[in-house]
C-alpha cells in the first residue's frame, strides 16, 4: 500500500465501504470537506469502521463538488446509495453537502490494519492526510 502525504483516508460505515470497493457506489456525502482542484487528484484509503475497522481498499478522487442540499439528493441519491431518510437524518440542520465523486475502486484482497500504516494513530472522525 503505497501513500504520500497529499493522500486522504476516510472512515466510512463498513456497508458503505464496502459498496465503495466493490464499484458500486460512487459518490461520498460528507457534511464537511476540503475543496480540491480538479486537477489535483487525490487517492482515497478506504477505512470501514467496526465492525471490520480495517482499511479495505481505494480510489481516485476525481472531484468534490459543494451543493445545496435539493441539488445534491437530486444528483447522488442512486449513486451515493443512500435512502431519503438517512439523507435527511444526516444533513439535518445543514443547507449544503459536499459529494465526492470517486473512480477507480481497488478492494484489497487481505484488510490492513490501521495501526500498520499509521503507527498508532486513531481512525478519523471523518478524513484524514495519510501522515505517518
Amino acid at each position: 500500500m503505497k501513500y504520500n502525504q497529499k493522500d486522504l483516508l476516510l472512515s466510512i460505515h463498513s456497508g458503505y465501504a464496502i459498496q465503495i470497493v466493490n464499484g458500486q457506489k460512487t459518490i461520498e456525502l460528507r457534511r464537511r470537506f476540503p475543496l480540491f482542484k480538479k486537477e489535483d487528484k487525490k487517492k482515497i484509503f478506504i477505512y470501514a469502521c467496526s465492525p471490520i475497522s480495517k482499511i479495505i481498499g481505494e480510489c481516485n478522487l476525481q472531484v468534490v463538488k459543494k451543493v445545496p442540499l435539493k441539488q445534491l439528493w437530486k444528483i447522488s441519491s442512486n449513486l451515493a446509495m443512500i435512502d431519503k431518510t438517512s439523507f435527511d437524518e444526516y444533513f439535518k440542520d445543514r443547507d449544503f453537502g459536499f459529494a465526492l465523486y470517486l473512480e477507480n475502486p481497488v478492494k484489497y484482497n487481505q484488510p490492513v490494519l490501521l495501526t500498520s500504516v499509521l503507527g498508532n494513530k486513531h481512525p478519523p472522525q471523518s478524513y484524514r492526510y495519510m501522515v505517518a
